[in-house]
């Protein structure tokens, strides 16, 4: 069986943790948005913007679910890169010890 790649994961788990900062930037950003328009409008807002609201909440919520995956899909990968490393270690030792 092949050797999977460390490196390969490696660069899966950085890959997501770039696009997990970036997504975490944009939560924030419309967070603040959302907030900042509930304060100024959040006792009088009536329909188109009452539903303007909820969509905002809504995105924010969509997007912290999207950021905790992507963490999971971090760790899993540095997992798997660990993983993979020892099995290349152990799979190097097994054949210095069947060229002995």
């Amino acid at each position: 069986m092949a050797t999977p790649n460390p490196a390969h994961y490696e660069q899966l788990a950085t890959q997501a943790g770039h696009l997990l900062a970036a997504i975490q930037a944009r939560e924030t950003q419309i967070e603040n948005l959302g907030a900042h328009v509930q304060h100024l409008i959040g006792g009088t807002a009536t329909g188109e913007d009452s539903r303007m609201l909820g969509i905002v909440r809504n995105t924010t919520t969509r997007m912290n679910r999207a950021c905790s995956e992507l963490n999971r899909a971090t760790t899993l990968a540095r997992r798997a890169a660990a993983e993979a490393t020892e099995q290349a270690r152990a799979e190097a030792q097994a054949q210095r010890r069947r060229e002995r």
